[in-house]
């Protein structure tokens, strides 16, 4: 009677050992994100699963994800504003995605706010969302200051206008592609941010200067009326 009370002893005891070897729980998909846009990276804030960034109108914002999961593929989910291509497809509105890594690029259609999400669904319906809001301007305008210094200190008469600042989008390609130097009756267009004036005689000249991007958009104009040459 010993002996039989031993053997039930140890069946029980190899029962919850093969149980608790068999048993698993599910996680969600491990999803990494990097921003390849080397002008948006300047923006991009990223808390968590929730991504701000900025973009120009006709630029591609283009961002990769790594997806692992313990099962082979996972189903995902664009749902929001504009559209995207994964891997150079255009996406529509699910997908099946294999573990791996995969490229993005969005496209927002128009200006204003953005939002859109792409949810990662595993087999068993566990989700991991990815929130995006993106900005989307059609052109920044440049902001610019300008100083007068004299070039001839044997000559009051001789000064150089220089011009400081930048386009408001240079970060995304946008430059400046001309400045406009008014003295009195004098207008200059030229390329560059200095422009080397002697002035006829001491008084006041009225100055304005301004710049043109590559949008053919102005900058702000700083004009001073009565500017003093002595």
């Amino acid at each position: 009677m010993k002996y039989i009370i031993i053997a039930l002893t140890f069946i029980i005891f190899s029962c919850d050992k093969r149980k608790d070897y068999y048993s698993t729980t599910n996680k969600a998909s491990t999803v990494s994100l990097a921003v390849t846009n080397p002008s948006t990276s300047f923006s991009t804030t990223i808390d968590g699963n929730n991504i701000t960034d900025t973009m120009k109108l006709g630029q591609k914002y283009t961002f990769s994800l790594g997806v692992t999961d313990e099962a082979t593929n996972v189903d995902l989910v664009f749902q929001g504003d504009g559209s995207i291509k994964m891997d150079g497809t255009a996406f529509t509105t699910t997908s099946v995605l294999r573990n791996d890594n995969h490229l993005f690029e969005y496209d927002p259609n128009s200006v204003g706010d953005k939002y859109f999400t792409l949810t990662f669904k595993d087999v068993f319906g566990v989700e991991t969302i990815y929130n995006f809001h993106i900005v989307v301007f059609l052109n920044r305008i440049p902001t610019i200051d300008w100083a007068l210094f004299n070039t001839n200190l044997l000559s009051p008469l001789d000064k150089t206008i220089v011009v400081t600042g930048q386009d408001g989008d240079y970060i995304y390609g946008g430059n400046i592609v001309y400045y406009q130097y008014v003295i009195g009756a004098d207008t200059t267009l030229t390329e560059s941010n200095e422009l080397h004036y002697v002035f006829p005689s001491v008084g006041n000249y009225l100055i304005s200067v301004k710049c043109k991007d590559s949008n053919s958009e102005w900058s702000n104009e700083i004009t001073v009326g009565n500017y003093v040459i002595q």
